[in-house]
């Protein structure tokens, strides 16, 4: 009996010893949300930290600032050069739809363009089907990228002054009470109608992919899903989205793999 209560243990431990051995030996691919060093550079170090490989595709390909990533490259990149033995892969959505972050804040990219683009992750799964697949999403924030309107920047949507007047009607809530209703008309006529359109056609596009993403959640496309409530407050347009898709979420069936938290950068991590 002495024998055997010692053998079991040092036989379950001396497994578990081999496994990490094996499993460093396999990569895990990481998609960034852009090329900051805190979604690219710290996921890398991490992965020192834990012994483990991190493969992400060239930096040319994230883009950088106003200069957007290359969502089809990078699913170039993940048929052709990602290691084909990876035992996980970390996703955003945002970099894999859009082009990263910044590319998620504005209009450009169509619904379906970033349907299609989605799309990869049906076909990854198909092709790795013992691989560990987690993605990551943002809630759009409230405010689009401040860029001054000097430049190659003047051109960029919501320029300053717009991005101020976008952020303060955003802030407002939905729909404005009291006398928030005669400011959200006073905001609207400073954006004018064509930039508020875009930007709320933008918050749409953006509500609808992550829907996209809760009903791969469900059909086990991915096995964990996180989606990250970019800059915002208690109060704003993006109340209700989080609400929606907290109630989408519960009705997936999926709800323990998935949840909706604060924040964006640190996402990935």
């Amino acid at each position: 009996m002495i024998v055997a209560r010692f053998f079991v243990p040092v036989l379950v431990f001396g497994m578990l010893l081999c496994v990490p051995a094996y499993a460093a030996t396999r990569p895990i691919v990481l998609i960034p949300l852009d090329d900051r060093p805190v979604t690219l550079q710290l996921p890398l170090l991490l992965g020192r930290i834990a012994g483990r490989s991190v493969v992400a595709p060239p930096v040319s390909l994230l883009g950088t600032y106003l200069r957007f990533g290359e969502p089809d490259a990078i699913i170039a990149w993940l048929n052709s050069r990602a290691p084909r033995n990876a035992r996980a892969y970390v996703i955003s959505s945002d970099m894999l739809a859009y082009g990263g972050l910044v590319a998620s804040r504005v209009p450009g990219t169509t619904f379906a363009d970033a349907y299609f683009r989605l799309r990869e992750l049906q076909r990854l799964r198909a092709s790795r089907p013992q691989a560990w697949i987690g993605t990551f999403g943002t809630i759009m924030r409230l405010a689009p990228t401040g860029v001054p309107a000097a430049g190659d920047a003047a051109s960029f949507f919501a320029a300053y002054p717009t991005w101020t007047y976008l952020q303060q009607y955003a802030n407002l809530h939905d729909p404005p009470v009291g006398e928030e209703v005669a400011r959200a008309a006073q905001l609207a006529a400073q954006i004018g109608q064509p930039a508020l359109d875009a930007y709320l056609q933008a918050r749409e596009r953006n509500y609808a992919v992550d829907h996209l993403l809760v009903d791969a959640l469900s059909h086990r496309t991915i096995d964990r899903l996180v989606l990250g409530q970019d800059d915002a407050g208690t109060v704003g347009l993006h109340v209700r989205e989080v609400r929606a898709l907290e109630a989408y979420l519960a009705q997936s069936g999926a709800s323990e793999r998935g949840s909706i938290e604060p924040g964006a950068d640190e996402l990935g991590m």
